[in-house]
């Protein structure tokens, strides 16, 4: 499952000192902006997924991803070529040394803090397998995650809650936003580790995530292959639906 990721130097807002615990903002409008204007470009591409659990497939969360340049450009030319025999690999490899990346992950049922816990270390732990992450680090995100997330403890996940990343170069800021617009957590980690945990969570071999957003990768380029006169992309909408950014970065608020 996906979840904020930071560790190292952090700027973490005193959430986990608060008690009892309280948002740290009433909006997201009222925290410093997340500069999205470095994906305001053609070649930045876009990625999609649901994750489903359980054999009734549960819809537990939408992910939402832009990939900017070199990545994002390299991307676009793997899902374009024919030539290529291991697109899937090829993709996935590109995706995980990009450093300029927002995304956004939208709940769509209400979890437990335990359960949301060990949804993220499932993939941190397939990605020490893959080889993408150290073992170390796998260790501290165990160690870490209960302590950040203590607020969820009482109060849970809700369905339309919203986790919001930004990778700029060897920082990754974190931010989660509750249902009602409310802000529970706004963390900024600098660092060459927490840019590295958070995109193998996503792209690493075997996490729960990869599969489904490589196959929208491909997808769409497929759809902007065989579609001879495409709507025009529009802005895109902080919530986790639309399309491609091409000149439409994410709105200051970053979700």
């Amino acid at each position: 499952m996906a979840g904020a990721l930071a560790i190292g130097a952090s700027t973490a807002s005193p959430t986990a000192a608060q008690e009892p615990f309280r948002p740290i903002a009433a909006s997201l409008e009222a925290r410093p902006p997340i500069d999205t204007t470095t994906l305001a470009f053609e070649e930045t591409v876009e990625m999609t997924t649901l994750l489903e659990k359980t054999i009734f497939k549960v819809d537990v969360l939408r992910l939402r991803i832009l990939i900017g340049n070199p990545e994002g450009r390299e991307l676009g030319r793997i899902a374009g070529s024919s030539q290529i025999s291991d697109r899937e690999d090829s993709a996935a490899m590109v995706a995980l040394a990009a450093r300029d990346v927002w995304a956004v992950t939208t709940f769509e049922r209400n979890i437990g803090l335990d359960q949301f816990v060990d949804g993220v270390l499932g993939n941190l732990r397939r990605a020490v397998d893959a080889g993408a992450i150290r073992t170390d680090e796998y260790d501290l995100m165990r160690d870490s995650l209960p302590v950040w997330y203590d607020f969820l403890r009482l109060r849970g996940i809700h369905d339309g809650d919203r986790m919001l990343y930004r990778i700029r170069g060897p920082s990754l800021r974190t931010i989660f936003v509750g249902v009602d617009g409310e802000v529970w957590l706004d963390q900024l980690d600098r660092g060459a580790s927490p840019p590295r945990i958070l995109i193998a969570g996503y792209f690493a071999r075997g996490s729960d995530l990869r599969n489904g957003l490589i196959e929208s990768l491909l997808a769409a380029n497929h759809s902007r292959a065989t579609n001879r006169e495409p709507a025009s992309p529009g802005p895109v909408n902080p919530r986790g639906s639309g399309r491609s950014p091409a000149r439409s970065p994410p709105p200051r608020s970053g979700g």
